[in-house]
């Protein structure tokens, strides 16, 4: 079980698993940087449980921060949703890919993101596929 993620148009694809699109997002948001990056990492510190509901209040704070950051222009609304939709299924327009593109620029890496069983170029390969989002103005896919 795992997370395909597709462009519509071509179906081209790269599976991965949760880690690996998890993986995949946090570096896109690295690459975006500012201040986004810095308050979308402190995702990896919400509290596991609602113990006397810390969790509840860590993302009403989390998410007040966020509008803030969007209305403020210090992030990008299309990559700020396509960091925080669900892992199982989302989608983006191809506007959305093509902001990912700037903000990923020439960046390269050999992480693997998708299953490391599998020889492709997984960075490589999924800026291919956001480029086919762009290319043919179509949606990216998860699922």
């Amino acid at each position: 079980m795992g997370v395909t993620v597709k462009c519509k148009k071509t179906g081209r694809e790269l599976d991965m698993g949760y880690i690996g699109f998890k993986r995949w997002r946090d570096k896109i948001a690295e690459l975006y940087g500012g201040e986004w990056w810095e308050h979308y990492k402190t995702l990896d510190d919400a509290p596991f449980s609602d113990f006397r509901g810390q969790r509840t209040e860590f993302f009403k704070a989390f998410d007040w921060k966020t509008e803030q950051l969007i209305k403020d222009k210090k992030a990008d609304i299309k990559i700020v949703d396509f960091c925080l939709q669900c892992d199982g299924e989302g989608s983006i327009n191809y506007g959305a890919c093509k902001n990912i593109l700037k903000a990923i620029g020439n960046y390269t890496d050999d992480q693997a993101y998708g299953y490391a069983a599998r020889a492709d170029h997984d960075w490589e390969r999924l800026k291919t596929i956001l480029q086919d989002c762009v290319d043919t103005k179509s949606k990216l896919v998860w699922m």
